[in-house]
């Protein structure tokens, strides 16, 4: 990973992290500590942020799709059983985004 990605997403993180200190509960800023924890594999963290910003922004397409994208790449640090069930989620997150918004990509 390059110096420049590692420093943007630094930023990015501190941009996010200020405004959860102003407005708490700030879905935007949740949503984007989420997006950033799943670019740098961080996946649990990934999860709950992303899950967590899919709950207080009112399941918007966008949220839906990159939760979906955490369910999927998590699905292989689970057991054979909940693997099912992980991509299962992650299918009906798709479904869901893209019946809010059929022009998103990331969500085929």
């Amino acid at each position: 990973e390059s110096p420049v990605l590692q420093e943007e997403r630094r930023h990015s993180r501190l941009v996010f992290q200020e405004l959860l200190l102003r407005r708490s509960g700030c879905h935007e800023a949740i949503f984007g500590l989420g997006r950033l924890a799943l670019l740098e594999r961080r996946y649990d963290e990934a999860l709950e942020k992303l899950q967590e910003a899919v709950e207080l922004a009112g399941r918007e397409a966008l949220y839906l799709a990159w939760l979906a994208w955490a369910i999927f790449l998590t699905k292989d640090a689970v057991g054979m059983l909940k693997r099912t069930g992980h991509i299962s989620r992650a299918k009906a997150l798709c479904e869901a985004a893209l019946a809010k918004d059929s022009r998103l990509a990331m969500a085929y």
